[in-house]
């Protein structure tokens, strides 16, 4: 199977799974020597690069001061993004959440869940331990809350990605009546980076 065969479009949980069984080998960086005649003394990453975090949607009723910032802190440094916002009330599965992964080249597959039921996957546990001050107990009370230095696609998600750019869009809502909590958009960049070998 091709690696194009392994991206569903409008997955269910049952073709998610045969999406990360098909693409289990895949991994999110790769380097390795350009071929040409710098070959030994130049190397070539390639990775996603995240850009243009933002807030496209906050509802007062629920949250507020919603800010997030995607940036790096030199030239030669990774992107990273940042996010706080502060929530009006208590959240648990009341909530859900949901992402939405648009390769910008046609094609999508989207995953919801409720929040409670997010915070059982360890890799979720331990991604917010490492970039959160975000207790894993849930429900979760009213309270600002922050994500920092936080690297896209996450290095432990277990969502494989073909290597394309991506539109990413984050989502949460009530669980009940589907109304809207707040809507996040960023995107990724399949990017090249050359240096010279030490």
């Amino acid at each position: 199977m091709t690696n194009e065969n392994c991206f569903v479009r409008k997955s269910n949980n049952a073709e998610i799974v045969s999406l990360l069984r098909c693409t289990v080998n895949r991994h999110f960086k790769y380097t390795f020597n350009v071929p040409n005649e710098e070959t030994e003394t130049t190397a070539i990453s390639k990775e996603f690069r995240q850009e243009k975090a933002k807030f496209v949607y906050s509802n007062p009723n629920y949250v507020k001061d919603a800010h997030v910032f995607t940036g790096r802190r030199n030239r030669n440094d990774s992107y990273y993004t940042n996010l706080t916002i502060t929530t009006l009330m208590a959240t648990g599965n009341n909530v859900s959440a949901s992402i939405t992964l648009q390769m910008m080249s046609g094609g999508d597959f989207r995953v919801s869940q409720k929040l409670c039921d997010i915070m059982k996957e360890a890799w979720i546990v331990n991604f917010m331990r490492a970039h959160s001050d975000i207790d894993s107990t849930c429900p979760f009370p009213p309270g600002t809350y922050h994500i920092f230095n936080m690297v896209l696609p996450p290095k432990n998600m277990p969502i494989p990605m073909v290597a394309s750019d991506y539109y990413i869009i984050l989502e949460m809502y009530l669980t009940k009546t589907k109304e809207q909590i707040a809507k996040l958009t960023s995107s990724l960049r399949y990017v090249e980076t050359k240096w010279k070998k030490p």
